[in-house]
């Protein structure tokens, strides 16, 4: 084997292994300490509201893409096309940034699903061991 397939294995398997809460849904709860499932817990919470909150940001913004074409056919009509054309921008930067967001939040995040399967793994299994010590 090629000693440069080597390294790029082997980035890759880093890479893969920094995001330790894919590494929690694809290898399970078992093989965690209690301790290093409540860190990953902290960090869970903490890329859920990240998400949540941009998730939140996105939509505001592209929901209000269909009101700047309006704002920009009242300012042609009224006279004022420059400011028609701020707003013509405002609407094709709603759209990029509607799309470029989600994209990104896709690509960082994997996904409001991935988020929350990982949370409820990371509940029951706390919920589990507490029982277990009683």
């Amino acid at each position: 084997m090629d000693v440069q397939n080597i390294d790029r294995l082997l980035n890759t398997i880093e890479e893969n292994a920094e995001d330790e809460l894919s590494f929690l849904l694809s290898t399970g709860p078992a093989y965690f300490s209690t301790a290093q499932l409540l860190r990953l817990k902290g960090q869970w919470e903490a890329k859920n509201a990240i998400f949540h909150k941009t998730y939140t940001a996105c939509l505001r913004i592209g929901a209000s893409a269909p009101v700047w074409p309006l704002l920009w056919m009242l300012c042609k009509n009224i006279g004022l096309p420059f400011l028609g054309l701020v707003f013509l921008f405002l609407f094709l930067f709603s759209l990029c940034f509607f799309l470029g967001g989600m994209l990104l939040m896709r690509y960082l995040f994997h996904g409001n699903g991935h988020l929350d399967m990982v949370g409820a793994i990371i509940n029951e299994e706390l919920q589990k061991r507490e029982l277990a010590l009683y």
